[in-house]
């Protein structure tokens, strides 16, 4: 018996790492037929089989890949012919049950969310979403909805990014997928481990005990927000007489009320600079964030000199 799932011999992997032009014009064509597949009106489904595949599983087997295909538990239901391999539709529809399964199942989580209460309509946008398997699921799980599948929805995206470049005016709210917020300090107090379980106490530079690692939150998962909005005022302020400016990284959390940074990722910095040297261990800094554009932009006021400034989180630092 020659017969072993190309998981288990990595074809896939190897064809990747040795024939990339191949395994790329692999996956061109995979992507295609996932879109045009009809379980109405097709019996079967060809698929091309590049000839490093054939090698490879030589090589791996030291059986042709037809040998295998007969002797395997598909060998009713795939057949080589020529250099594609036909599958029959049900077994075809079976690569689709986990990510129609997963689709299906985040819908309904969408749905039993009080805020979508009234929402009686689907706009399905997307490459997979032309597949007619995937429409015809969506419709018969959600027969109260309208379903809207624009023409060409899989660049739909892509032309409502271009729509956006040149009028950002043009979406008016967006919902926050995460939480933002910023690592921070503040001076231990009796009650702390109480009101943030989780934090650490550690000592500054100026030997004051400090609880760190906290989540200070900007704005939260959930939100809905509109272009240039700011957030509540922030104020930070320096933990040592020697700062010449604060560093702030901003951390996103997929939990609405974060208390500690713990298990967030940090996707950039925010350098507020302290110009003067006098007095910057008392310097005080509002600061207030806006997430509706591309870039996420903050306002900050020197609350001693009264100078206010915007500016850009940097990711690339």
């Amino acid at each position: 018996m020659c017969f072993l799932p190309f998981s288990d011999i990595g074809i896939i992997q190897k064809l990747k790492e040795k024939h990339m032009d191949e395994y790329m014009d692999f996956v061109k064509d995979f992507e295609a037929k996932k879109r045009e597949i009809s379980s109405d009106k097709l019996s079967r489904v060809s698929f091309r089989v590049p000839q490093a595949v054939r090698e490879i599983v030589k090589q791996a087997t030291g059986y042709d890949i037809s040998t295998c295909i007969a002797e395997s538990p598909y060998k009713d239901t795939v057949s080589l012919v020529g250099d594609k391999i036909q599958v029959d539709i049900d077994v075809v529809k079976t690569f689709y049950e986990t990510a129609v399964r997963s689709i299906i199942s985040h819908l309904h989580s969408l749905f039993s969310k009080p805020e979508l209460t009234g929402c009686l309509t689907i706009l399905m946008v997307g490459g997979f979403s032309e597949s007619d398997i995937l429409q015809n699921s969506i419709r018969t799980c959600f027969t109260e909805y309208s379903i809207i599948v624009p023409q060409d929805a899989g660049v739909a995206v892509l032309k409502g990014a271009t729509v956006y470049g040149h009028d950002p005016l043009a979406i008016a709210q967006r919902v926050l997928k995460y939480t933002y917020g910023q690592k921070a300090t503040h001076v231990f107090k009796p009650n702390c481990l109480e009101s943030h379980p989780g934090s650490r106490c550690e000592q500054d530079d100026d030997g004051v005990l400090r609880c760190t690692n906290l989540f200070s939150v900007h704005a939260r998962a959930g939100d809905t927000i509109t272009i240039d909005q700011e957030q509540p005022e922030r104020v930070y302020r320096p933990i040592s007489a020697a700062q010449t400016k604060i560093s702030c990284p901003l951390i996103i959390s997929t939990e609405r009320d974060p208390l500690v940074t713990d298990g967030c990722i940090e996707i950039g910095v925010l350098n507020i600079p302290i110009p003067n040297k006098k007095q910057r261990a008392d310097r005080k800094f509002g600061v207030k964030f806006m997430f509706g554009k591309t870039e996420v932009k903050v306002r900050v006021v020197d609350k001693a000199s009264g100078v206010e400034r915007t500016l850009n989180v940097d990711c690339l630092e």
